[in-house]
């Protein structure tokens, strides 16, 4: 089958996702999946992810259930006039990320099109998953900050 093409948007724009102090490259995760042709894809089901990332309701129903979001919003109207549902969402294996209980995966690149997905009842978004050691190598915060990441991470294989 086919993979959809991968960042169709400006290759001069530089495009970061932020968790926490985490930062992640997205151009940089980009090139590393299209570097593989062959990568093979996953199912990501709609309804559940976008409940996880509050993406299954409005600004007002947030507002008005009092919640928070972790992350920023995608901007509603972009989403559902552009957000291109053919491209591939882009995941993180954050499994040696967090010290204690913590995540094992984050959306790093899709926001606006899970919204889109999620809000015309789309089933499954088509997904990349990077391995622990890629999506190592597409953070960008500070190196200090992952050497002593690395330090823990060693301990804990221990």
């Amino acid at each position: 089958m086919p993979q959809p093409e991968i960042g169709r948007q400006a290759e001069s724009a530089e495009e970061y996702f932020e968790l926490l102090h985490h930062v992640y490259d997205i151009r940089a995760a980009r090139r590393l999946i299209a570097a593989d042709p062959g990568r093979p894809t996953q199912k990501l089901p709609v309804r559940e992810t976008a409940r996880i990332y509050t993406l299954d309701r409005t600004r007002e129903e947030l507002r008005e259930q009092h919640v928070i979001p972790l992350i920023g919003r995608p901007d509603e109207e972009y989403a559902l006039a552009h957000a291109d549902l053919s491209v591939p969402v882009i995941i993180a294996d954050v499994s040696n990320t967090f010290i204690g209980e913590g995540p094992e995966h984050t959306l790093v690149d899709g926001f606006h099109r899970l919204r889109r997905a999620f809000v015309e009842g789309v089933e499954n978004l088509e997904a990349y998953v990077l391995n622990a050691q890629e999506s190592w190598d597409i953070r960008v915060d500070s190196e200090k900050e992952r050497r002593g990441e690395r330090e823990l991470r060693t301990k804990r294989a221990q």
